[in-house]
């Protein structure tokens, strides 16, 4: 539906370095729940809802005739999700971090899960600020 698909691209823009792994919608009559998985959640409710509460208001306006709850649910163990790891890679390389040890850092962590079977992370681009793009 395209309110799901705004209200979607809405949070991920807003909440883009609060580490989103999944954003559920459920609509039941005129009910609009949106259920937003995340490893930081104090951060989206914010002091005391508020935070919470601008973003229930902004999702009215992409979606007027429903009544909207939010639910901020946390990712209990964020080095084993695939989504997280992969974002917290591409901020670290946004922020001029050594994409190697960036690497490195992220399958050390995460190969210490016991949950874990193993862990193939793949980067491309001008890595390291070279002439010439490569895979890692």
């Amino acid at each position: 539906m395209l309110e799901d698909f705004k209200i979607r691209s809405f949070i991920k823009k807003q909440f883009r370095f609060f580490y989103i792994y999944k954003t559920f919608i459920e609509r039941a009559g005129n009910k609009l729940r949106v259920k937003i998985y995340t490893s930081k959640p104090g951060i989206i409710v914010g002091r005391g809802g508020k935070d919470l509460e601008y973003l229930k208001n902004d999702i009215k306006k992409l979606a007027p005739k429903s009544n909207v709850l939010v639910d901020v649910h946390e990712v209990k163990n964020p080095s084993i999700n695939a989504q997280l790891i992969a974002l917290n890679v591409a901020l670290q390389l946004e922020k001029k971090s050594p994409f190697r040890r960036v690497l490195k850092q992220s399958i050390f962590n995460t190969s210490l899960q016991p949950e874990v079977a193993g862990v193939r992370i793949q980067i491309s681009g001008r890595l390291g600020g070279a002439e010439i793009a490569r895979k890692e």
